[in-house]
């Protein structure tokens, strides 16, 4: 993945590379995910299915620069100047309340993924690594954990899309350490409100500034799902 990153990142100019690099990458990590499922299929039916979205309520998601700058483009492109003003302040809303929920004391406070609409992904093609490697084996645990909040309750799924995910995650910011670039691993809703409100945030971080400085992830990699 390391090596995606770096040759995608030389190889086209800032206007194309990030699109690229996502593409690249995300047919990768893909490719991967279905040949673990046909050469060592899980033990139990994954319970996941259209329209359930229970793992889009949690802590944080974990990402990288290029995944947030991906969507960005995404829905700059294919939502009305409308629709893209009210995922901004959806974004802004969810960022707040997380902020002051943890100023208030809250260790593990939950909030609905921004880009969740009528229990759809709103950029399902271009979601983030973490998000499609995430399954589980019982959708009622998941409601449960969603609608009483009990951290103790255990998501049971199909191990092998998890790890290739966060390895992923991983072999992209390897790949931004050899290119010069932000490096850190983002809470996406943060992240996505800088990508969503700085016009020129891409090329600032193509050029080696740290635009999501402030979007850095508080939980370790570990423990956000």
């Amino acid at each position: 993945m390391a090596e995606i990153v770096v040759r995608t990142l030389k190889a086209f100019d800032s206007a194309q590379r990030l699109n690229k690099l996502f593409d690249a990458a995300a047919g990768f990590v893909g490719g991967l995910m279905a040949d673990l499922e046909r050469t060592q299929p899980p033990p139990r039916p994954i319970a996941c299915g259209e329209g359930c979205a229970y793992c889009c309520t949690g802590i944080e998601v974990h990402v990288s620069a290029f995944e947030v700058l991906r969507i960005a483009d995404h829905v700059s492109r294919n939502l009305t100047r409308s629709d893209l003003a009210d995922l901004v302040k959806t974004t802004k809303a969810v960022d707040a309340k997380k902020n002051s929920a943890r100023e208030a004391g809250a260790e593990h406070p939950r909030f609905t993924c921004p880009l969740l609409v009528d229990n759809r992904c709103l950029v399902y093609d271009v979601r983030p690594f973490i998000c499609r490697g995430f399954n589980s084996y019982d959708a009622l645990k998941c409601e449960q954990r969603k609608r009483d909040g009990i951290e103790s309750v255990v998501i049971e799924g199909y191990v092998h899309p998890k790890k290739v995910a966060k390895s992923a995650l991983n072999g992209v910011r390897l790949g931004c350490i050899a290119a010069g670039l932000e490096d850190d691993v983002l809470d996406l809703a943060p992240a996505l409100l800088i990508a969503l409100t700085n016009p020129d945030s891409r090329e600032r971080w193509l050029g080696g500034e740290a635009v999501f400085e402030t979007a850095r992830v508080r939980l370790g990699f570990e423990d956000a799902d």
